[in-house]
């Protein structure tokens, strides 16, 4: 008898194929907001979210027992949305020699859903070591809390998007000090606006605090961020309703925006304005906010993006806007380095 063993399982789902491999191989660690009895934890331990050869630890529920399992990343397939993981570490390897996890979601045939196909490839240290039948229900059942909660938050928030093509005209790149630089970009009524802002914190740690703990942010940079509230779906979460009270130009303001993209690869996440005091000047305001780590490996680039519609011609172009949003990104790197030096 081969000590070696292959185990497969499909599970039929309702979520797309492309968010469902997204979510294993660019966010695992949302998955325990997913599946809370099942996964109680997740860790980065090197590397970066999407990448093969990262390190990352799942602390997980299994047959009531807590335990934990330590993976590399080995193969992230984004044209036939497939992602393998390879256990180095944990409870599994005091039964089995090695492990290897294959998770691919294939869209339907009908254009709706997806097939989830787990694979299994294993080899046990002894004979008396049993198939792992039980841990193949696991990741069932895990899979389809996955495809829950992705229902879940599309009854709750209905998404309309749309792409506007146009072409922009560039200004040159104007220095603005030693920290960054800012670049406007504008054409008629609709226009766009950038600045990048040099910071000490980590490009993770930065798009973290942007995606999943913006009510943190009121702490960092109280004089500008008074407040932020979940109102639907999940922090960190696209779909979600998030409400900022803010002070700008001494004036305290609110906004209602909800969050279209949360990229954790490329550490980006846009926002859309849905209420507030935004839109008594602009038809159309969205914010991207970019981490992109340094080529010293020390620190990060935050690129701050503007999309606007004017009402009209005599709507200023949102310039102190950008300013603000220079002020606080300066005031959450000031407050964790100070925070790290203790």
């Amino acid at each position: 008898m081969s000590l070696k063993g292959n185990l497969e399982a499909e599970v039929e789902l309702k979520t797309d194929a492309k968010t469902i491999h997204d979510v294993f191989s660019g966010r695992p660690h949302h998955i325990s907001n997913m599946t809370p009895e099942r996964i109680q934890g997740f860790e980065l331990h090197e590397g970066d979210l999407g990448t093969p050869g990262t390190i990352l630890t799942w602390s997980y529920l299994h047959e009531g027992i807590p335990k934990i399992a330590k993976e590399v990343v080995e193969a992230i397939d984004d044209v036939n949305l497939s992602t393998t993981f390879k256990v180095i570490k944990g409870d599994l390897l005091t039964e089995y020699k090695d492990f290897k996890t294959t998770v691919k979601a294939t869209p339907r045939a009908n254009g709706e859903g997806t097939i989830a196909h787990w694979h299994f490839e294993y080899e046990k240290l002894h004979e008396g070591i049993p198939d792992p039948h039980s841990l193949l229900d696991f990741t069932i059942h895990l899979t389809k809390d996955i495809d829950d909660h992705h229902v879940n938050q599309a009854n709750k928030v209905t998404l309309k998007s749309s792409q506007r093509y146009h072409q922009i005209s560039q200004t040159p790149i104007h220095r603005v000090s030693v920290y960054f630089t800012w670049k406007i970009l504008e054409m008629s009524l609709q226009g766009s606006m950038e600045v990048e802002v040099e910071i000490k914190t980590d490009a993770i740690t930065f798009h973290d605090l942007f995606t999943r703990r913006p009510h943190h942010i009121s702490i960092m940079s109280p004089e500008n961020i008074t407040g932020v509230e979940v109102h639907d779906g999940d922090f960190g979460t696209e779909g979600a309703t998030l409400m900022c009270n803010y002070v700008h130009a001494g004036f305290p303001m609110i906004a209602k925006e909800l969050i279209e993209v949360v990229d954790d690869v490329n550490f980006s996440s846009t926002y859309r304005m849905i209420e507030g005091d935004l839109l008594k000047h602009y038809k159309v305001f969205k914010t991207t906010v970019k981490a992109t780590p340094k080529a010293s490996g020390e620190g990060s680039m935050v690129l701050w993006h503007y999309d606007y519609e004017k009402l009209n011609e005599g709507i200023p172009d949102p310039h102190p806007l950008l300013e603000y949003a220079t002020n606080i990104t300066k005031d959450i790197e000031g407050y964790l380095v100070n925070q790290a030096n203790k």
